[in-house]
């Protein structure tokens, strides 16, 4: 869409019709187009143009437009004006509370949605069943005014993902409802699904300006394994593929004779500390049913530490409505006492750069090198995998030796490094560019005739869906 953005303004007229902002069409009438609805209207000419979109009640009705202090984008392609984006955001674990329909990620889904107007965009949080397939509608929530409202608008001109969690993703029915939304109603998708770790070390480990990055990483398929990579490298990482949040990570290393000490969260979330007289002790207790791709096992880095305790970084980056990568935020993330991983859930603390490097030239050498090396690795794994990708969390760590290890990428990142004073802006500035690339995206796919499928059904509002 454009970068300029226009408040719409609804008037009582009989007729559906518009006066649209800096136009001058030769046609007294056009099809104007909302998310998936598309709308015969009169256009209404104006001396000067107007700054703004202003709409007589029945398009707005006829559209499903809903009655918001709305600002958007204006888009004429091929005799049709685009209003929107709508943004949908697709997700799931609805409450039955008005006042917190999402429970406790409610919070989270209103400062997304808060900044909606300064974006230009209508943001609609929807799961699927919401959908209302046979007349091209969802009925999901939005966030005006410091309360949620049900809306019902059209399907949106594009989805940003945020499914809580890999069970909910890999369901068969979230599946079909993603493909059919993709593939039939050529609706683009954007940060589509998690990562996997093994699939992903698979595709970049091989790339010269990655690979040099990676810890050395293998599948965990039986105890030799852990041997192999023990006594190589003295200290190990053990993940569960499908992890998150530092749950099942274990950290294993060689200790006295034989003995492995291991540190690790527990089920009841609790830092644990154990010593193995042997790796077969170890085995026993913690992988007594090993199958094949369910961990992996990376290789252990010696990071550097403050106060005794190590930290790593998260970058927090951001794809353009240009197409370039932007770093958003760098934070600190030193590990808990007794921790595994550096994760809040596991006691880690949140750190600004300028907390753990207050020498400016140091701090600045070390920000050069993690932006440089962030954006490096969002360009090659775009170039290696399908889909598009409009944020990616990354976890680096610093070797005491000063080099930048990249331990993990996230397509669905956390934000709890925004709990943190000064990310808090930092966090709108995400809100806004994630609203930006879904608006450049929606525009890309509008001038591609080949992605849209054409008018198929008449609505008793005499609209068209699309």
């Amino acid at each position: 869409m454009t970068d300029k953005i226009y408040p719409v303004q609804i008037i009582d007229h009989k007729e559906k019709g518009i006066f649209l902002p800096e136009t001058s069409p030769q046609t007294n009438k056009a099809t104007v187009v909302f998310g998936s609805v598309a709308a015969e209207a009169k256009i209404f000419r104006l001396k000067r143009p107007a700054q703004r979109i202003i709409m007589t009640k029945p398009l707005q009705e006829a559209l499903y437009i809903p009655d918001l202090p709305l600002k958007l984008h204006v888009l004429e392609h091929d005799g049709q004006f685009y209003l929107g984006p709508i943004v949908g955001i697709f997700t799931a674990g609805f409450k039955n509370f008005p006042k917190a329909p999402l429970g406790n990620r409610t919070f989270y889904f209103a400062k997304l949605l808060s900044i909606y107007e300064k974006a230009g965009v209508l943001p609609v949080v929807f799961g699927m069943q919401h959908i209302n397939w046979q007349d091209g509608l969802v009925s999901g929530y939005v966030f005006d005014k410091q309360e949620w409202r049900e809306v019902t608008v059209p399907l949106p001109h594009v989805i940003y993902d945020r499914i809580p969690n890999r069970r909910i993703e890999k369901l068969e029915i979230v599946q079909e409802v993603k493909k059919k939304l993709m593939t039939e109603y050529a609706i683009p998708w954007f940060n589509p699904g998690f990562f996997d770790k093994w699939e992903l070390y698979k595709i970049l480990y091989r790339d010269s300006r990655i690979g040099p990055h990676l810890p050395d990483t293998i599948v965990f398929r039986k105890k030799e394994d852990l041997e192999r990579m023990l006594e190589q490298y003295g200290q190990v990482y053990v993940k569960w593929v499908d992890g998150s949040f530092g749950r099942k990570i274990f950290h294993i290393r060689k200790w006295k004779n034989d003995q492995l000490l291991c540190r690790f969260r527990d089920e009841q979330s609790q830092n644990r500390l154990i010593k193995y007289a042997n790796i077969d002790s170890c085995m026993r207790h913690l992988f007594p049913n090993l199958n094949a791709k369910q961990y992996i096992i990376q290789q252990g880095i010696s990071l550097r530490k403050t106060n005794g305790q190590a930290f790593d970084f998260r970058i927090h980056t951001n794809k353009r409505k240009d197409g370039t990568w932007s770093v958003t935020a760098i934070a600190v993330k030193v590990a808990g006492a007794e921790s595994a991983t550096t994760h809040l859930y596991s006691g880690g603390e949140i750190k600004t750069l300028q907390d753990l490097f207050p020498n400016e030239q140091e701090r600045e050498a070390i920000e050069r090198n993690l932006v440089a090396i962030s954006l490096t690795f969002c360009e090659a794994l775009e170039e290696n995998i399908n889909g598009f990708i409009g944020e990616v969390g990354i976890d680096m760590g610093m070797d005491t030796s000063g080099k930048i290890w990249i331990f993990e990428a996230n397509a669905k990142p956390g934000r709890s490094i925004f709990s943190h004073p000064h990310f808090r802006s930092l966090e709108r500035k995400n809100h806004f560019l994630l609203y930006s690339f879904a608006a450049a995206l929606s525009e890309a796919m509008i001038k591609r005739p080949d992605s849209y499928i054409p008018f198929h059904r008449a609505t008793e509002k005499n609209a068209k869906i699309i």
